[in-house]
């Protein structure tokens, strides 16, 4: 069986909880096993990490009360390391299966600064995505050794052949 997964919030996370919230059950109703929500930048720059943290939470509880995956995008290119260790610590205590660095529409990728700040302030029930960044099959090795669960690539076929890719 294939996991079907879907983005909430693409591509800034800058809409309200509350469509968030639509999106997701709308998707989970057409079928999604998976969400990817982008939390919204802006306001964890401004400082409200508990809006974030919020956010996350409600997500979580959609997904979890129907058996499924919740991962949370951070979009650490835009982030400082602060708001990095705010945000392992938010996704942690809002009980989100992954943590994941990207989307692939910001301005950088997964970084192995970032995975290994992520784990060593996510709890042990969150998993790791590296997502953007991956351009070599080294990389992807390196970033699985480094303890992600999953990588995010859209340079799959590429990679699998040993192709490097260009970009982030």
């Amino acid at each position: 069986k294939m996991a079907v997964c879907t983005v909430i919030g693409f591509p800034n996370g800058y809409m309200t909880t509350a469509a968030k919230e639509f999106e997701t059950k709308d998707a989970l109703a057409n079928g999604a096993s998976e969400i990817d929500m982008v939390i919204n930048v802006g306001r964890l720059i401004q400082g409200d990490e508990a809006y974030v943290e919020q956010e996350v939470a409600a997500l979580v509880q959609l997904c979890h009360e129907r058996g499924k995956i919740l991962k949370v995008i951070i979009e650490t290119c835009y982030l400082t390391e602060e708001e990095k260790i705010a945000m392992c610590k938010a996704v942690t205590e809002a009980g989100a299966d992954y943590i994941k660095t990207s989307t692939g529409f910001g301005t950088g990728g997964a970084t192995m600064e970032d995975i290994l700040l992520f784990k060593k302030f996510i709890g042990p029930h969150v998993k790791m995505k590296a997502a953007g960044g991956v351009k070599s099959v080294e990389d992807m090795e390196a970033f699985l050794e480094a303890g992600c669960d999953r990588i995010g690539t859209s340079s799959a076929i590429s990679l699998i052949k040993g192709q490097s890719v260009k970009g982030y």
